[in-house]
């Protein structure tokens, strides 16, 4: 969606909040990978 894009390209706020929640959400599946481990 080029919208979207330019949209996050446009808010560095915006792209900065999606890579903290993409970074969180990997954080939050390794931590539940060790503890069922």
């Amino acid at each position: 969606m080029p919208g979207t894009w330019f949209a996050l390209d446009y808010d560095p706020v915006l792209v900065s909040y999606v890579h903290f929640l993409l970074a969180y959400r990997c954080i939050v599946s390794i931590t539940q990978n060790t503890e069922s481990i």
